[in-house]
């Protein structure tokens, strides 16, 4: 398949943005899109509220209209967020953005651009932040078959692709469902009742919070570790693991149990300190390291599936993110500050029932998480296909 330049396909327009300190410029009725407009966008077409700017202020800069199938793409802070354009609209100067001509479907235009993002990334420069300038999108080339070729790639990767956003979407409505059991056993999280609400190293075992193991280039001792993944996202994901070397043979006390609350330790993303979950069941042959901190609790005195689901709360993330300390850019806890967390402590036959409906809504969400995998598998083997080996199925 050959290879042609995004420049030979349509016309690349630059974003700019109005004086911000001319209110007549702003609060008009012309939508002004920013690449953080982009930054939780799912699917092919922008349809969400954005900022709007006046005539008077689009005629201050240079920015520039552009037409409903235009394919935007964030060339700065972040670069590689695309949609294409429902309805006429003008950027900010994170932008290159492509009004396509004849030979290019804006809807194959929009999914090439999302498979080359990780080379278009690479091309980024700039001191400040990475940024990919107009010439050097121009010379930047996709695969381009004929016109009819590209619309039957067009259609197959929209339906994968809207395949994997329905799956996304029924998981999201399960764990909502368990939030929503959640809210109608305990109420608000800290609302008035017979119940305490105690620090967090009340409801631990004698073992306590302990510390990963660090690993050792040049340790002896060969283990598998899990890596930040593998809790970070509020579910156990027992595949994301990696191989380490250890100065010591790792002790049980380093090694995944299931009765172990293991949180994030540090991180450059303050949202991700002390995220953490339970594994789904103990693993001794897996070592958390030092980047993880592990929490021993007390079962007499709090279920996990009560604990976990506390712990997400934004009442508890406040807190866990006011102890956070930074050092050299990254955001760190420590057991001290994980031990002082206020947490509220309901009676144990409530947080039983709560673990019975938990329980439940888990099977039913580990069933949809396959299914997004599968979707999520599919839609990528495809784009594979089309871009890189020219003949999807």
């Amino acid at each position: 398949m050959k290879r042609v330049a995004l420049g030979e396909l349509g016309k690349i327009i630059s974003g700019s943005t109005p004086k911000t300190d001319r209110p007549e410029f702003w609060d008009g009725d012309i939508p002004w899109v920013t690449p953080a407009d982009l930054s939780d966008h799912q699917g092919i077409y922008f349809r969400r509220p954005c900022t709007k700017i006046t005539q008077k202020g689009y005629e201050s800069c240079s920015a520039t209209m552009l037409p409903p199938g235009s394919i935007l793409f964030s060339s700065r802070a972040p670069i590689g967020h695309t949609a294409l354009t429902e309805f006429p609209l003008c950027t900010n100067q994170g932008f290159k953005s492509i009004v396509p001509n004849s030979r290019l479907d804006p809807v194959f235009g929009f999914f090439a651009l999302q498979f080359i993002k990780p080379q278009i990334v690479e091309m980024g420069r700039g001191a400040t932040f990475a940024e990919v300038n107009k010439e050097i999108f121009e010379h930047i080339e996709i695969p381009l078959p004929d016109l009819p070729t590209q619309q039957r790639i067009a259609a197959l990767l929209t339906r994968a692709d809207r395949l994997r956003r329905l799956r996304r979407h029924a998981l999201g409505m399960v764990e909502e469902s368990i939030a929503s059991s959640y809210r109608q056993i305990f109420g608000d999280l800290f609302s008035t009742g017979p119940f305490p609400s105690v620090e967090f190293s009340s409801v631990l075992s004698s073992a306590g919070l302990r510390n990963g193991l660090s690993p050792s280039n040049e340790g002896t001792h060969d283990a598998r570790v899990l890596t930040l993944t593998a809790i970070t996202t509020k579910r156990f994901l027992r595949n994301e693991i990696k191989s380490a070397k250890f100065a010591i043979a790792p002790p049980e006390e380093k090694r995944v149990s299931k009765l172990d609350f293991l949180m994030c330790r540090g991180n450059g993303n303050l949202h991700m300190v002390g995220a953490g979950c339970f594994a789904d069941q103990s693993y001794p042959e897996l070592v958390f390291p030092d980047t993880i901190i592990a929490a021993r609790i007390d079962p007499e005195k709090i279920s996990p599936a009560y604990l976990q689901a506390t712990w997400n709360h934004p009442a508890i993330r406040q807190q866990i993110e006011a102890s956070a300390r930074t050092t050299n850019g990254t955001f760190k806890v420590n057991q001290e500050g994980l031990e002082a967390i206020i947490i509220p402590l309901h009676p144990l036959p409530l947080q039983q029932k709560f673990t019975t409906l938990a329980t439940r809504h888990d099977r039913l969400r580990r069933q949809h998480a396959e299914s997004l995998r599968q979707a999520e598998h599919l839609f990528q083997t495809l784009l594979h296909q089309a871009f890189q080996d020219g003949k999807p199925e």
